[in-house]
C-alpha cells in the first residue's frame, strides 16, 4: 500500500493508504490506533473494493497539531445511489457496513454536481431508489450507533464540553458520543471524565 497525503482546503493533512480496485470503501480505525488495525483484512477485500485506509487526525502518520476540531462525519461519509451502482453493489456496501466496527455513519444520497466526473461514470439511478438506499444505510448506521452506545453505557470516558443550553451541557467523548449533563453536574472544566449514559 502506498502512503499518500490528503490536503483539505481548511489546512488539515490526512495520511492514507490505498489498495485494490472496485467500488471505493474507506476503513476507519478505532481511537488511538492507525490504518494498521485493518491490515489483516486488506488482502481479502482488495479483489472486490478500492480500499482507502486513512490515519485519522492525531493518529498514525496524520498531522499531530491540528488547527481545528474534528468530528467523525468529517471522514466517515457513505454515498448512496452513486451512478452505475447496481443492486449487487448496494448489497455489498450493506454487507461491508454490517461487517465492520463502525459506530457512526454519515449517509447522504448522491446528487449530481455540474462538471463532476461522477456524472460520467454510469447510469443515474431513479431518485426513489437513491432515497431508499440512503434510508437503508442510515437505519444500519443508527442501529450500529445504538448498539455501540449500549455497550459503552455506564463506562467512564474522557470528555470535552462542547456546548450548553436549556440547563444542560453537551460533552463529546473521545469516541464521539454526545453526553448531556444537567449544568449542576458539570465541574466547570473544559475537559473531564464523564460516565456514558
Amino acid at each position: 500500500m502506498k502512503l499518500r497525503l490528503y490536503h483539505h482546503p481548511d489546512g488539515a493533512r490526512i495520511a492514507y493508504r490505498e489498495a485494490g480496485s472496485g467500488p471505493p470503501v474507506a476503513l476507519l480505525h478505532s481511537a488511538g490506533l492507525s490504518y494498521r488495525e485493518f491490515e489483516p483484512v486488506v488482502e481479502q477485500l482488495t479483489d472486490r473494493f478500492r480500499l482507502v485506509l486513512p490515519d485519522l487526525p492525531l493518529h498514525g502518520d496524520s498531522e499531530d497539531r491540528p488547527r481545528h476540531s474534528y468530528s467523525p462525519d468529517w471522514l466517515a461519509d457513505v454515498i448512496a445511489g452513486f451512478p452505475g451502482e447496481t443492486e449487487q453493489d448496494a448489497a455489498a456496501t450493506e454487507a461491508l457496513i454490517d461487517a465492520l466496527p463502525f459506530t457512526y455513519l454519515h449517509v447522504f444520497p448522491y446528487s449530481e454536481r455540474p462538471g463532476a466526473a461522477s456524472g460520467r461514470l454510469g447510469e443515474r439511478l431513479p431518485p426513489g431508489a437513491i432515497r431508499a438506499r440512503a434510508r437503508e444505510l442510515r437505519e444500519r448506521g443508527e442501529a450500529k450507533a445504538r448498539a455501540y452506545r449500549a455497550r459503552r453505557c455506564g463506562q467512564r470516558a474522557d470528555g470535552v464540553m462542547c456546548g450548553r443550553g436549556d440547563g444542560k451541557v453537551e460533552v463529546l467523548t473521545e469516541d464521539y458520543l454526545s453526553i448531556y449533563l444537567p449544568t449542576h453536574e458539570w465541574n466547570g472544566r473544559p475537559r473531564f471524565e464523564v460516565t456514558v449514559r
